[in-house]
């Protein structure tokens, strides 16, 4: 130990051996000496702060913000922890940090500084795809959840996944997903429809009441359109009768329109009674003439078909029936009758594509509705029509005839809609858009 083991043995001799100190006391002396030799012991130096710096810059376009502010260098004592956000300039996007040179990810970014750091923001230009979106000028939409009207053109990031919302004028509007891969040009697919109608004579669209309506619905819509009579006097309405749509006409007053363009509808209206009295006519018989009711079917007709049409007796057992467009008309023949003979003397259709008149003979009215018989077909210049029918037989004696190639065999039913006050053996004539004066020969 040299010396200083040699000092410490000869104080050990003296202590023990010669003074004879007990180890006690000799145990205490030695903390003594020691606190007293680090009481005496100079102060050491203060330890210097470590000071580190952070610097940050721009690869390409936007900004970085540090703790929320715009700092491209900061020094501090180190360590410390700062919050790196990196906000790319339009048309540019962030693509990594470079910290000391090595990649890293994550935006925003914790970054502990524990020496001198250098950061990097990584910028790098964004692929832009054009989108166009067209459609009928006006028509609103929504764009990710931002409104417009057609025509509209706009840039977005290419593969971005739009969301469009097309406020249609008629209906829950339609969302539609774009994935925008390319540029692209996308049609709303909306067809202009304009229905006309007034505050008097209202239109109902899918059961929604306008005062005519214009706007826009979307291409392949199938609405239900309908309407109401217009009141003129206590004797007399407009009736709705049908609709006219692009110039074509569509008979009834409510129908299902599918539209597949611009669309144009205009109801029609015909003037009507309110109610149809029945007149006495008369028809030919081996004896001269009998007396006949003649009964409006105005009654028994489907709404959407209204009663719209004239008839008259003009004399010598000779009927005239218009029907403008619908008439149904029965005449109460002689009870008993044999035999019936229909001579048409005048057959005149309004609408070449769309007519009808129809002659047929009631064979049963109680729990179940028939008529049978024929309706004319155009061609003939006069048609001749006979019914032959046992009265004690019933039904099953019906035997029907027309002279000529221009006639078809029609009838109505079986139905459980019956018809009540008409007998069997009447003579039923339902009409179309057509006018027609006819006679009638009974054989009793």
């Amino acid at each position: 130990m040299g010396r200083l083991g040699d000092l410490l043995a000869d104080i050990e001799w003296h202590l023990v051996w010669r003074w004879r100190v007990p180890w006690p006391l000799i145990a205490i002396l030695a903390c003594a000496a020691i606190l007293a030799a680090w009481l005496l012991m100079p102060a050491p130096a203060p330890r210097r702060p470590v000071i580190a710096s952070l610097a940050v810059s721009v690869e390409g376009s936007g900004t970085v913000l540090v703790n929320g502010s715009s700092v491209p260098l900061l020094t501090r004592e180190a360590p410390f922890t700062v919050a790196l956000e990196a906000v790319p300039d339009r048309r540019w996007v962030f693509s990594r940090w470079l910290v000391n040179g090595s990649a890293v990810g994550g935006n925003p970014l914790t970054l502990t500084v524990g020496g001198n750091t250098t950061v990097v923001a990584v910028f790098e230009p964004v692929r832009l795809c054009k989108l166009r979106i067209v459609g009928p000028e006006g028509l609103g939409f929504l764009l990710n959840g931002t409104p417009h009207t057609a025509p509209f053109e706009g840039e977005y990031p290419c593969g971005s996944v739009l969301a469009v919302l097309v406020k249609y004028d008629i209906g829950a509007g339609e969302l539609y997903e774009i994935a925008l891969n390319e540029s692209l040009t996308w049609d709303l697919d909306a067809c202009r429809l304009v229905v006309e109608g007034n505050e008097t004579a209202v239109v109902y669209i899918n059961g929604t009441e306008y005062p005519g309506f214009e706007g826009y619905v979307r291409r392949g819509s199938v609405l239900f359109l309908n309407g109401s009579d217009i009141p003129l006097s206590e004797s007399h309405v407009w009736a709705l009768v049908g609709w006219e749509v692009d110039g074509e006409p569509v008979y009834g007053r409510s129908f299902w329109l599918k539209v597949e363009r611009d669309t144009h509808a205009r109801p029609v209206y015909k003037l009507a009674k309110r109610e149809w009295p029945p007149i006495v006519g008369e028809v030919l018989t081996p004896n001269g003439t009998v007396e006949v009711l003649v009964v409006p079917g105005a009654p028994y007709m489907l709404p959407i078909f209204p009663f719209s049409g004239e008839y008259e007796y003009l004399g010598n057992g000779t009927f005239r029936i218009v029907a403008d467009p619908y008439a149904l008309v029965y005449i109460a023949l002689p009870k008993g009758w044999e035999e019936v003979r229909i001579e048409v003397l005048k057959y005149e259709r309004f609408d070449p594509r769309f007519h009808e008149a129809d002659f047929e003979i009631v064979l049963s009215n109680d729990e179940v509705y028939l008529a049978k018989g024929f309706g004319l077909l155009p061609g003939a210049e006069r048609y001749e029509i006979a019914f032959r029918f046992d009265p004690e037989v019933g039904p099953k004696s019906y035997q029907g005839e027309c002279g000529g190639a221009y006639c078809s065999p029609c009838w109505t039913g079986p139905s459980k809609k019956t018809d009540p006050g008409i007998e069997v053996g009447w003579l039923r004539v339902s009409m179309f858009n057509a006018e027609v004066v006819f006679q009638v020969k009974v054989v009793p």
